[in-house]
């Protein structure tokens, strides 16, 4: 199977090329192609401040989006080991097992995968899953976990579905 994260790591690398654009611009007072409308560049140094601020948002989405990708293709891919033996019950018992799986939290699902992935790999998916967490739940100062970047998640959690032979 493929990477899943390869699409959001591709959009993100378009989304730096923007800002690196948007940057130039500002600097090099490109702007005057929007001479006339609505639009009024800021000028260098508040522009950089402006480009941060989305920067960093949209890191913080990316390492969501990605640990949301993670999570689901555990769970399918634990469904898609749940088949049981033949019976009157088989398809009420599978029904059950998708069920208990689709509403497992992520941090009991990695752990399902020791062996062959390791603990330290679980703990690392398990730091990027409280900073998924803290960004999802409106990013309160006081909770703040270490900082997860979009590229920490990406080859974390990539490596935790390659060792899994999951991808």
């Amino acid at each position: 199977m493929s990477n899943p994260f390869t699409p959001l790591n591709d959009a993100l690398a378009i989304a730096e090329d923007s800002f690196h654009i948007a940057r130039a611009c500002a600097i090099g007072k490109l702007a005057t192609p929007v001479t006339g409308t609505q639009f009024h560049p800021p000028d260098a140094s508040f522009a950089d401040h402006l480009i941060d601020l989305a920067r960093a948002e949209l890191e913080d989405l990316f390492v969501l989006a990605m640990t949301a990708t993670f999570e689901a293709r555990l769970k399918e891919h634990l469904k898609s080991q749940a088949s049981i033996a033949p019976g009157i019950y088989q398809a009420k018992i599978e029904e059950w097992i998708a069920r208990e799986i689709e509403s497992a939290p992520l941090q009991g699902l990695a752990g399902i995968f020791k062996p062959p992935v390791p603990p330290a790999l679980i703990n690392d998916v398990d730091a990027i899953r409280k900073y998924r967490n803290w960004v999802a739940h409106g990013r309160l100062p006081g909770r703040k976990p270490a900082a997860v970047s979009p590229s920490i998640a990406y080859n974390t959690l990539t490596q935790f579905l390659t060792t899994a032979n999951i991808i």
